[in-house]
Protein backbone atom coordinates (compact mmCIF):
# COMPACT_ATOMS: atom_id res chain seq x y z
CA UNK A 1 0.00 0.00 0.00
CA UNK A 2 1.62 3.46 -0.98
CA UNK A 3 2.87 5.78 1.90
CA UNK A 4 1.08 8.42 3.03
CA UNK A 5 3.09 12.25 2.54
CA UNK A 6 4.74 13.62 5.05
CA UNK A 7 3.32 16.94 5.90
CA UNK A 8 3.42 18.58 9.21
CA UNK A 9 -0.25 19.20 10.64
CA UNK A 10 -1.66 18.32 7.28
CA UNK A 11 -5.03 18.18 8.86
CA UNK A 12 -5.25 21.11 10.62
CA UNK A 13 -4.26 22.89 7.26
CA UNK A 14 -6.52 20.77 5.12
CA UNK A 15 -9.39 22.02 7.34
CA UNK A 16 -8.27 25.23 7.23
CA UNK A 17 -8.80 25.27 3.39
CA UNK A 18 -11.91 23.68 3.60
CA UNK A 19 -13.43 26.05 5.62
CA UNK A 20 -12.43 29.09 3.47
CA UNK A 21 -14.09 27.43 0.68
CA UNK A 22 -16.30 26.40 3.13
CA UNK A 23 -16.48 22.74 1.75
CA UNK A 24 -17.84 19.90 3.28
CA UNK A 25 -16.12 16.61 3.74
CA UNK A 26 -18.69 15.10 1.23
CA UNK A 27 -17.62 18.29 -0.98
CA UNK A 28 -13.75 17.26 -0.89
CA UNK A 29 -14.41 14.05 -1.41
CA UNK A 30 -16.66 15.07 -4.31
CA UNK A 31 -14.13 17.82 -5.78
CA UNK A 32 -10.49 15.72 -5.37
CA UNK A 33 -12.70 12.39 -6.44
CA UNK A 34 -11.84 10.23 -3.20
CA UNK A 35 -14.51 8.27 -1.09
CA UNK A 36 -15.78 9.94 1.74
CA UNK A 37 -14.32 8.20 4.08
CA UNK A 38 -11.01 8.95 3.37
CA UNK A 39 -11.76 12.65 3.03
CA UNK A 40 -13.02 12.35 6.44
CA UNK A 41 -9.69 10.34 8.10
CA UNK A 42 -8.01 13.25 6.36
CA UNK A 43 -9.72 15.67 7.91
CA UNK A 44 -9.37 14.30 11.39
CA UNK A 45 -5.35 13.50 10.78
CA UNK A 46 -6.05 9.39 10.55
CA UNK A 47 -4.69 9.21 7.47
CA UNK A 48 -2.56 11.58 4.48
CA UNK A 49 -2.81 11.63 1.05
CA UNK A 50 -0.36 9.50 -1.07
CA UNK A 51 1.99 11.03 -3.83
CA UNK A 52 -0.89 10.33 -6.47
CA UNK A 53 -3.58 11.56 -4.31
CA UNK A 54 -2.04 14.62 -3.39
CA UNK A 55 -1.07 15.81 -6.78
CA UNK A 56 -5.13 15.82 -7.40
CA UNK A 57 -5.86 17.62 -4.07
CA UNK A 58 -3.10 20.05 -4.74
CA UNK A 59 -5.06 20.75 -8.70
CA UNK A 60 -8.38 20.99 -7.29
CA UNK A 61 -7.59 23.26 -4.21
CA UNK A 62 -5.61 25.85 -6.92
CA UNK A 63 -9.04 25.30 -9.17
CA UNK A 64 -11.17 26.36 -6.43
CA UNK A 65 -8.38 29.06 -4.86
CA UNK A 66 -6.16 30.62 -7.53
CA UNK A 67 -3.98 31.77 -4.60
CA UNK A 68 -3.24 27.85 -3.66
CA UNK A 69 -0.07 26.39 -4.70
CA UNK A 70 1.63 23.20 -4.01
CA UNK A 71 4.25 25.22 -1.53
CA UNK A 72 1.45 26.15 0.79
CA UNK A 73 1.90 22.52 2.59
CA UNK A 74 5.55 24.09 3.86
CA UNK A 75 4.34 27.21 5.18
CA UNK A 76 2.56 27.34 8.83
CA UNK A 77 -0.82 27.05 9.49
CA UNK A 78 -0.83 30.62 10.51
CA UNK A 79 1.46 31.64 7.67
CA UNK A 80 -1.01 29.28 5.54
CA UNK A 81 -4.00 31.56 6.67
CA UNK A 82 -2.00 34.42 5.85
CA UNK A 83 -1.44 33.47 2.33
CA UNK A 84 -5.02 32.86 2.17
CA UNK A 85 -6.44 35.99 3.75
CA UNK A 86 -8.48 33.61 6.22
CA UNK A 87 -9.37 35.51 9.50
CA UNK A 88 -7.74 34.40 12.34
CA UNK A 89 -10.71 32.01 13.96
CA UNK A 90 -10.76 29.56 11.59
CA UNK A 91 -6.96 29.26 11.30
CA UNK A 92 -7.05 27.15 14.54
CA UNK A 93 -6.34 23.45 14.02
CA UNK A 94 -9.13 20.62 13.61
CA UNK A 95 -10.77 19.94 16.60
CA UNK A 96 -9.68 23.40 18.48
CA UNK A 97 -12.46 25.83 18.84
CA UNK A 98 -12.15 29.74 19.41
CA UNK A 99 -14.26 32.70 20.54
CA UNK A 100 -16.58 29.68 21.92
CA UNK A 101 -17.15 27.92 18.42
CA UNK A 102 -17.04 23.60 18.84
CA UNK A 103 -16.15 21.73 15.88
CA UNK A 104 -18.74 20.35 14.59
CA UNK A 105 -20.45 16.03 13.87
CA UNK A 106 -18.19 13.19 14.29
CA UNK A 107 -14.91 15.24 14.47
CA UNK A 108 -15.87 17.12 17.79
CA UNK A 109 -17.13 13.57 19.34
CA UNK A 110 -13.16 12.38 18.11
CA UNK A 111 -11.04 15.90 19.42
CA UNK A 112 -12.47 15.37 22.75
CA UNK A 113 -11.93 11.87 23.65
CA UNK A 114 -8.53 11.98 22.00
CA UNK A 115 -7.88 14.92 24.29
CA UNK A 116 -9.40 12.36 26.82
CA UNK A 117 -7.07 9.67 25.77
CA UNK A 118 -3.74 10.83 24.77
CA UNK A 119 -3.10 12.76 27.89
CA UNK A 120 -3.59 9.21 29.76
CA UNK A 121 -2.31 6.56 27.56
CA UNK A 122 0.26 6.21 24.55
CA UNK A 123 -1.12 5.01 21.36
CA UNK A 124 2.25 1.96 21.33
CA UNK A 125 0.38 0.57 24.56
CA UNK A 126 -3.21 0.58 23.19
CA UNK A 127 -2.20 -0.24 19.99
CA UNK A 128 -0.77 -3.36 21.04
CA UNK A 129 -3.64 -4.30 23.48
CA UNK A 130 -6.45 -4.07 21.07
CA UNK A 131 -5.36 -4.01 17.20
CA UNK A 132 -6.14 -7.86 15.07
CA UNK A 133 -8.99 -9.32 14.23
CA UNK A 134 -11.93 -10.75 15.86
CA UNK A 135 -15.45 -12.24 15.86
CA UNK A 136 -18.03 -10.93 17.55
CA UNK A 137 -22.05 -11.43 17.87
CA UNK A 138 -25.02 -8.30 18.12
CA UNK A 139 -28.84 -8.79 18.13
CA UNK A 140 -30.33 -8.07 15.21
CA UNK A 141 -31.22 -4.80 14.60
CA UNK A 142 -34.92 -5.63 12.94
CA UNK A 143 -35.93 -6.95 16.60
CA UNK A 144 -37.08 -10.44 15.14
CA UNK A 145 -34.77 -12.25 18.24
CA UNK A 146 -32.05 -13.48 15.91
CA UNK A 147 -28.66 -13.39 16.94
CA UNK A 148 -25.67 -11.92 14.29
CA UNK A 149 -22.20 -13.13 13.86
CA UNK A 150 -19.63 -10.51 12.22
CA UNK A 151 -15.87 -10.05 11.24
CA UNK A 152 -14.21 -7.03 13.07
CA UNK A 153 -10.86 -5.53 12.15
CA UNK A 154 -8.85 -2.96 14.39
CA UNK A 155 -5.64 -1.74 12.97
CA UNK A 156 -2.87 1.19 13.64
CA UNK A 157 -2.73 4.02 11.55
CA UNK A 158 0.26 6.94 12.32
CA UNK A 159 -1.38 8.10 15.60
CA UNK A 160 -4.88 6.41 15.59
CA UNK A 161 -6.43 3.07 15.90
CA UNK A 162 -8.93 2.85 12.94
CA UNK A 163 -11.70 0.09 12.53
CA UNK A 164 -13.75 -1.44 9.97
CA UNK A 165 -16.62 -3.86 11.18
CA UNK A 166 -19.89 -5.36 9.04
CA UNK A 167 -21.14 -7.86 6.29
CA UNK A 168 -21.92 -8.49 3.28
CA UNK A 169 -25.27 -5.77 3.75
CA UNK A 170 -23.38 -2.60 4.79
CA UNK A 171 -19.53 -2.30 5.87
CA UNK A 172 -18.89 0.87 8.92
CA UNK A 173 -15.64 2.24 9.14
CA UNK A 174 -14.01 4.69 11.66
CA UNK A 175 -11.79 5.16 14.49
CA UNK A 176 -11.01 3.71 17.54
CA UNK A 177 -10.65 6.17 20.57
CA UNK A 178 -8.92 3.32 23.35
CA UNK A 179 -8.25 3.43 27.03
CA UNK A 180 -6.82 0.70 29.21
CA UNK A 181 -10.30 -0.45 30.47
CA UNK A 182 -11.65 -0.61 26.67
CA UNK A 183 -12.59 1.16 23.43
CA UNK A 184 -14.75 3.98 21.91
CA UNK A 185 -15.92 3.55 18.66
CA UNK A 186 -17.30 5.79 15.91
CA UNK A 187 -18.00 4.49 12.61
CA UNK A 188 -19.83 5.42 9.49
CA UNK A 189 -21.44 3.67 6.43
CA UNK A 190 -21.98 4.73 2.93
CA UNK A 191 -24.56 2.52 2.12
CA UNK A 192 -27.17 3.72 4.67
CA UNK A 193 -25.74 7.27 5.11
CA UNK A 194 -25.67 5.61 9.05
CA UNK A 195 -23.42 6.14 11.87
CA UNK A 196 -22.59 3.55 14.53
CA UNK A 197 -21.31 3.70 18.46
CA UNK A 198 -20.23 1.15 20.17
CA UNK A 199 -18.30 1.17 24.13
CA UNK A 200 -16.52 -2.00 24.64
CA UNK A 201 -14.62 -3.19 27.79
CA UNK A 202 -12.64 -5.87 29.09
CA UNK A 203 -8.99 -4.85 27.88
CA UNK A 204 -7.63 -4.16 31.61
CA UNK A 205 -3.94 -3.12 30.12
CA UNK A 206 -3.99 -6.45 28.69
CA UNK A 207 -4.92 -8.13 25.29
CA UNK A 208 -8.34 -9.19 25.82
CA UNK A 209 -10.09 -12.67 24.81
CA UNK A 210 -13.54 -11.15 24.93
CA UNK A 211 -14.92 -7.67 24.99
CA UNK A 212 -18.26 -6.88 26.04
CA UNK A 213 -20.36 -3.56 24.86
CA UNK A 214 -23.27 -1.85 23.73
CA UNK A 215 -23.79 -0.82 20.19
CA UNK A 216 -26.20 2.08 19.45
CA UNK A 217 -27.36 2.60 16.27
CA UNK A 218 -30.60 4.07 14.26
CA UNK A 219 -32.12 1.32 12.88
CA UNK A 220 -32.89 1.25 8.69
CA UNK A 221 -36.70 0.75 7.99
CA UNK A 222 -37.88 1.44 11.16
CA UNK A 223 -39.20 5.15 11.17
CA UNK A 224 -40.93 4.67 14.66
CA UNK A 225 -37.54 3.81 16.55
CA UNK A 226 -35.59 7.02 17.21
CA UNK A 227 -32.23 5.03 18.44
CA UNK A 228 -31.76 1.36 19.60
CA UNK A 229 -29.35 -0.30 21.74
CA UNK A 230 -28.07 -4.06 21.97
CA UNK A 231 -25.39 -5.69 23.72
CA UNK A 232 -22.01 -7.56 22.08
CA UNK A 233 -19.72 -9.96 22.50
CA UNK A 234 -16.21 -9.15 20.61
CA UNK A 235 -13.99 -12.58 20.80
CA UNK A 236 -10.31 -12.28 19.35
CA UNK A 237 -8.91 -14.24 16.15
CA UNK A 238 -5.76 -13.24 15.42
CA UNK A 239 -3.15 -10.30 15.39
CA UNK A 240 -2.74 -8.56 12.34
CA UNK A 241 -0.30 -8.88 9.93
CA UNK A 242 2.56 -5.98 9.38
CA UNK A 243 1.57 -6.92 5.82
CA UNK A 244 -1.51 -4.43 4.95
CA UNK A 245 -2.30 -6.31 1.47
CA UNK A 246 -2.39 -9.58 3.91
CA UNK A 247 -4.53 -7.87 5.97
CA UNK A 248 -7.14 -6.87 3.69
CA UNK A 249 -6.65 -10.61 2.07
CA UNK A 250 -7.55 -12.11 5.43
CA UNK A 251 -10.65 -9.37 5.83
CA UNK A 252 -11.84 -10.53 2.52
CA UNK A 253 -11.86 -14.46 3.69
CA UNK A 254 -13.51 -13.11 7.01
CA UNK A 255 -16.36 -11.43 5.14
CA UNK A 256 -18.07 -14.83 4.60
CA UNK A 257 -16.23 -17.06 6.89
CA UNK A 258 -17.50 -14.85 10.00
CA UNK A 259 -21.06 -13.54 8.90
CA UNK A 260 -24.01 -15.65 10.00
CA UNK A 261 -27.11 -15.40 10.94
CA UNK A 262 -28.64 -17.71 14.03
CA UNK A 263 -32.42 -17.40 13.73
CA UNK A 264 -33.08 -18.97 17.20
CA UNK A 265 -31.71 -20.27 20.95
CA UNK A 266 -31.12 -24.00 19.68
CA UNK A 267 -29.02 -22.71 16.64
CA UNK A 268 -27.08 -20.24 18.80
CA UNK A 269 -26.49 -22.78 21.48
CA UNK A 270 -24.67 -24.80 19.37
CA UNK A 271 -22.08 -22.06 18.29
CA UNK A 272 -22.10 -19.67 21.10
CA UNK A 273 -20.29 -20.43 24.69
CA UNK A 274 -23.54 -20.03 27.35
CA UNK A 275 -22.17 -16.81 28.98
CA UNK A 276 -22.01 -15.18 25.46
CA UNK A 277 -25.81 -16.25 24.99
CA UNK A 278 -27.11 -14.89 27.85
CA UNK A 279 -25.21 -11.63 27.86
CA UNK A 280 -26.59 -11.27 24.33
CA UNK A 281 -30.40 -12.15 24.98
CA UNK A 282 -32.66 -8.88 26.59
CA UNK A 283 -31.77 -8.26 30.38
CA UNK A 284 -33.84 -5.78 31.39
CA UNK A 285 -36.22 -7.32 33.81
CA UNK A 286 -34.34 -10.85 34.22
CA UNK A 287 -34.10 -11.66 37.78
CA UNK A 288 -30.23 -12.49 38.64
CA UNK A 289 -28.74 -15.41 40.47
CA UNK A 290 -28.49 -12.77 43.55
CA UNK A 291 -31.79 -12.32 43.37
CA UNK A 292 -31.44 -9.02 42.07
CA UNK A 293 -33.05 -7.71 39.09
CA UNK A 294 -31.99 -5.89 36.27
CA UNK A 295 -34.34 -2.68 35.67
CA UNK A 296 -31.80 -1.42 33.23
CA UNK A 297 -30.26 -3.09 30.21
CA UNK A 298 -27.11 -4.08 31.90
CA UNK A 299 -23.96 -5.38 29.69
CA UNK A 300 -22.15 -7.84 31.67
CA UNK A 301 -18.58 -8.92 31.36
CA UNK A 302 -17.60 -12.24 29.44
CA UNK A 303 -14.98 -14.02 30.53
Amino acid sequence: MPKGVEIEDFAAKLDLVCKQLNWSRAKLAQQVGIDKSLAGRWLLGASRPTGNTLMRLNQTLALALPEFTSSCWDLSTEELAARLGVEQAKALPSGKAGNGAAPQGVGSILAGLRTFVRAREGIDVLAGIYCGFYRFWFGSFNNDGSILRRPAWLWREGGAIRFRVGGNTAIYEGECVPTLRGLYLIGETGAFDSMILMQLVGGHARHPNRLSGLIVYQPQGRPEVSVAGTPTVFEFIGPPSSDRAANERTWTQMLSAESAVLVDDKEARGQLPKAVLQMLRPTVGVRRGEKSVDHILTVRLVD
